[in-house]
């Protein structure tokens, strides 16, 4: 939990980059409840188990977003913004 906490300055940033760019990345019902995990909590993260929690949403969401890339055998993407934003974490 304490790795998780650290990295949530990291996974804040991420977050806000995956909400500007929500448009431009493809998603599959998981990576759309994830997001919105992401959204509703951003900035409501106070306690340090929060901020693990976030950083575990945030990983989640990559990952659910790359695995329906994957089995679609199509880009997680459209946009370069969105490719940008949108890191393996």
């Amino acid at each position: 939990m304490l790795v998780q906490e650290r990295r949530f300055p990291v996974a804040q940033k991420m977050g806000r980059l995956l909400l500007e760019h929500r448009d431009g990345i493809v998603l599959d019902s998981w990576a759309t409840f994830w997001l919105g995990e992401i959204a509703e909590t951003i900035d409501d993260r106070d306690a340090p188990a929060e901020r693990a929690r976030f950083t575990g949403w945030v990983k989640s969401f990559v990952r659910a977003v790359h695995g329906h890339a994957r089995q679609r055998n199509q880009p997680s993407t459209t946009p370069e913004g969105a490719r940008q934003a949108l890191p393996m974490m």
